[in-house]
C-alpha cells in the first residue's frame, strides 16, 4: 500500500525525500534524479510507471483479501462482497487472465439479479462488462446473447433513449461488425 501511494504522490508532483537507492531515486538535496546502471531507466515517466505496474500487482493480492473478508463478514450475497468480487475481476481482465474473470463476472451477474433485480443499472453495466470477457475469450454466442439480453433489459426498463439502451445497441452493432454480420450490424446501427 505504502508503494502505491508513494507512486501516486510522485505522479502528483509531490516529491519527497526519497534517496539514492539501488534503483536510483530522487535526490532532494541536488534536486535530480540520481543514475543507477542496473535500473532500466533513469528517465522520472520510466521509474513512475514501473512503480504503478508493482502497485497494480499489488492490489490484485490486497482485492483478492479483501473479496475474502467480505464474504467471511457479510456473506456471499452482500453488495460489498460483489463490488470486491468486480473489482477482483477487472483485475484479472487487465491482465488477461479472462478466464478468472469470466467466473467471477458471472458470479457477479447471478448475484446482481437476486439482490438488486435485473433492471438496476449495476446489474446492466455487469452484464455489458460479462459480455465483453466472453467475446475477449472468442465465446461469441454467449457474448451475442448477453448483449442481447442487456438491450432487452434496457429497453423495456429505461425505454429507447435511455443512454444505456443507445450503448447497447452500439455495442451490439460493434459486436455484429467484428463478426463481419454486416446486414445485422446496419440495422443495430440504424436503430440507435
Amino acid at each position: 500500500m505504502r508503494a502505491y501511494t508513494h507512486s501516486l504522490a510522485m505522479l502528483r508532483g509531490e516529491q519527497g525525500r526519497r534517496g539514492p537507492t539501488l534503483r536510483g531515486g530522487y535526490d532532494t538535496d541536488q534536486g535530480r534524479w540520481s543514475y543507477c546502471p542496473e535500473y532500466h531507466s533513469c528517465h522520472p515517466s520510466a521509474r513512475r510507471i514501473s512503480s504503478l505496474s508493482r502497485s497494480i500487482y499489488r492490489s490484485r493480492d490486497v482485492r483478492k483479501q479483501t473479496l475474502v473478508l467480505n464474504q467471511e463478514k457479510h456473506g456471499k450475497q452482500h453488495l460489498n462482497t460483489v463490488e470486491s468480487m468486480r473489482w477482483l475481476a477487472l483485475q484479472y481482465r487487465v491482465r488477461g487472465r479472462y478466464r478468472e474473470a469470466e467466473a467471477l463476472m458471472r458470479a457477479e451477474v447471478e448475484t446482481r439479479r437476486l439482490i438488486q433485480g435485473n433492471q438496476h443499472i449495476e446489474t446492466i453495466t455487469a452484464i455489458g462488462s460479462l459480455a465483453e470477457v466472453y467475446e475477449q475469450l472468442e465465446w461469441y454466442e454467449e457474448a451475442e446473447q448477453m448483449w442481447k439480453e442487456k438491450l432487452e433489459i434496457c429497453q423495456s426498463s429505461k425505454g429507447d433513449n435511455y443512454y444505456q439502451t443507445l450503448y447497447s445497441l452500439h455495442s451490439l452493432a460493434r459486436f455484429y461488425y467484428n463478426q463481419a454480420r454486416y446486414e445485422e450490424a446496419e440495422k443495430c446501427g440504424r436503430r440507435s
